[in-house]
């Protein structure tokens, strides 16, 4: 879970955990649990149940289930080359100084970290730049001006710095930090079975550590023949993960693990899930490759053309999905179920049934312990 995802009360929960302030600790756990509820995007089944979800949430905290993951501090270079990406092109005759503006700052400060004081010397050195650019020469016909292209891109070397510096890396309190090699333990542990959410604020950096979590994961398996424990990837809304499109380059990056993951990973116990409304803006190669599929209504045509394509599931087949209601799913796999390509209606359990029935558990739980 990346750490602007969190309320900041979570964060000083834990951090304030090791003054051994017992009154202190429990005041800030009571603020971060309701925080952590509150900044919660619950379903309308259980929006009533907000209150009682306190309880469990305050144990969910206290346990450190909430873990934080950072990728290391963005650099000048780092920023630069995310700058580069979004240049546009035919900056005309003072494009090759621009570059050449580029290397020199990427030479004189490519290792150090962006902050505030690092963003606002970049912007100063690009004013510079800019104002002894133009004034370099006075000969009229010899004159350099920068085109309005140059200026933008300049523009947005100094914005990328900008977001950078605003986005900054948040001091996370070391018994709820963890590492890319500790997750990778857990996914290869064959003694203990773990689930695992990942959440971001930020999509790009949730589409960046995807790829590097399902890379890592599959080159462990790959170096080692390791086969077991069964590992799926789970990516829910996944057209923003695996689009049909071109995509940026964080979506290029995932696209490319799904289907890493989607074609090999089966032969080192490494699976993936596809979760989406927009079928066709899915990619279609990715889309192909799992063995069970589960449908639900389908109501446009060009989505119902996506997973016929896919599986070879007829128009009639699709028919009956027009009627399907909450939990109702038409289940087609190639070995699943002992019948080969051959979709089979099924009817699941509501999940929020589920969590209501878990909060019911708890609550009496806690009325036997009081009574006690």
């Amino acid at each position: 879970m990346g750490a602007q995802t969190a309320p900041e009360s979570v964060l000083t929960y834990y951090g304030d955990r090791s003054q051994n302030d017992k009154k202190r600790d429990r005041a800030n756990l009571h603020k971060a649990t309701i925080d952590f509820v509150n900044t919660t995007v619950l379903p309308k089944a259980l929006k009533h149940q907000q209150e009682a979800l306190h309880r469990p949430a305050a144990l969910f905290l206290r346990d450190s289930k909430m873990l934080f993951w950072q990728p290391r501090q963005v650099t000048v270079k780092d920023a630069i080359a995310k700058a580069r990406d979004q240049f546009k092109n035919n900056m005309g005759t003072c494009g090759s100084d621009i570059y050449k503006f580029l290397k020199y700052l990427s030479h004189s400060f490519g290792d150090k970290a962006v902050d505030a004081a690092m963003a606002e010397e970049i912007e100063n050195i690009v004013e510079g730049f800019l104002e002894d650019y133009e004034n370099s020469s006075t000969d009229k016909k010899a004159k350099k001006s920068i085109t309005s292209t140059a200026r933008t891109n300049l523009e947005t070397l100094v914005e990328v710095f900008n977001n950078e510096a605003d986005t900054g890396q948040i001091d996370i309190p070391g018994n709820v930090s963890v590492s890319m090699s500790t997750i990778i333990d857990w996914i290869n542990d064959p003694e203990q079975s773990h689930l695992l959410v990942v959440q971001a604020h930020d999509p790009d950096a949730l589409r960046e550590f995807a790829a590097k979590l399902a890379h890592v994961a599959y080159e462990s398996r790959r170096r080692t023949g390791q086969i077991t424990p069964l590992a799926s990837f789970i990516f829910d809304e996944a057209d923003e993960f695996i689009p049909g499109h071109a995509g940026n380059d964080s979506q290029k990056k995932t696209k490319g693990a799904a289907m890493t993951l989607a074609r090999r990973g089966r032969k080192f116990g490494l699976g993936i899930g596809i979760s989406t409304q927009r079928i066709a803006n899915l990619d279609v190669n990715t889309l192909a490759q799992p063995h069970t599929y589960f449908v639900s209504k389908l109501p446009r045509q060009y989505d119902r053309q996506a997973i016929a394509d896919a599986f070879g599931i007829s128009e009639d087949m699709f028919r009956q999905t027009f009627k399907f209601k909450k939990g109702d799913w038409l289940l087609a796999s190639y070995d699943a179920t002992g019948l080969e390509a051959i979709p089979i209606p099924i009817h699941t359990e509501d999940a929020n049934q589920s969590i209501l029935q878990f909060i019911d558990e708890m609550s009496q739980d806690k009325e036997t312990a009081s009574g006690g």
